[in-house]
C-alpha cells in the first residue's frame, strides 16, 4: 500500500508543476520542452500520476529555469 505522506507530497509536486506553468503562461508544449519531457508525461504529472519514466533531471531543470530549489517543490508554492 502507498504511504499517504508520499502521495500527499507527490500531489503537492504535481500541483506546483501546473502552478509554475500557469504563472509563466506557458503552454503544455513549452513547459514540456523546458522540462525535457513529453507533453503526455507533463499531463500525467499535472493530473497527479507518477510516470515510470520520470527521473530527477526534472528537478534540476526546474532549479535552473525557475530558480527554485528542488526541496521546495515538495512544499506548496502557490
Amino acid at each position: 500500500m502507498q504511504n499517504p505522506k508520499d502521495y500527499q507530497a507527490w500531489k503537492i509536486f504535481s500541483n506546483n508543476i501546473k502552478w509554475l506553468r500557469e504563472q509563466c503562461e506557458f503552454s503544455e508544449e513549452k513547459m514540456a520542452k523546458i522540462l525535457g519531457i513529453s507533453v503526455d508525461m507533463l499531463k500525467k504529472i499535472e493530473c497527479g500520476e507518477l510516470p515510470k519514466e520520470l527521473n530527477c533531471e526534472i528537478l534540476l531543470r526546474i532549479h535552473i529555469v525557475f530558480g527554485i530549489d528542488a526541496s521546495r517543490m515538495w512544499e506548496e508554492l502557490s
